[in-house]
């Protein structure tokens, strides 16, 4: 729906150019904020699997002839890990996406095919050069959200198997 601005083409002209830079702003803080929970996932992955190794030896040590299972819950955590650890590297992987054309393209193609006349019809023509960054901002975003959603999953299941690990030990020592 168009928006209702009577006789005023700067204030609409205005809005539609706020509006374009904020959306791909947001979109850019998406990525920031989006990335640096991928970093910190690959932090806590090599945490977790140095840990699991550097505990896995000692219990194997300790009550793995009274609790055969455990070679299959370090296996299963050691799993959970990879998976996420795969998902997690492949989110940081630099997905090529559109950018403007260049300054000397812009100025040609307005010469060209401009419509530019009013102040409004000049604030679209400026949004609707911005929509194929933003798409395809957006789609490398889903896709980075996608990856740390199945990393953060892995996570937890490897938590899990850690956490029935300790109690099963305990239950064994104890």
């Amino acid at each position: 729906m168009p928006c209702e601005v009577k006789n005023d083409d700067g204030a609409v002209a205005e809005l539609i150019y706020r509006l374009a830079d904020k959306s791909l702003e947001l979109e850019q803080s998406r990525y920031d904020s989006l990335m640096g929970q991928s970093s910190r996932l690959l932090t806590a992955f090599s945490i977790l699997s140095v840990a699991e190794i550097t505990a896995g030896v000692a219990l194997l040590g300790q009550v793995g002839n009274k609790f055969p299972d455990i070679l299959v819950l370090l296996t299963l955590m050691m799993i959970c890990m990879m998976a996420g650890f795969a998902a997690t590297v492949v989110s940081q992987f630099r997905k090529p996406y559109q950018s403007l054309p260049s300054p000397e393209e812009i100025r040609k193609h307005i010469d060209n095919n401009s419509q530019a006349d009013t102040n409004e019809n000049a604030a679209r023509q400026y949004a609707a050069s911005l929509n194929k960054v933003y798409e395809t901002m957006r789609s490398r975003n889903d896709f980075i959200l996608a990856a740390n959603r199945v990393a953060t999953g892995s996570l937890l299941a490897a938590l899990a198997c850690a956490a029935v690990l300790l109690v099963s030990c305990l239950v064994v020592v104890l």
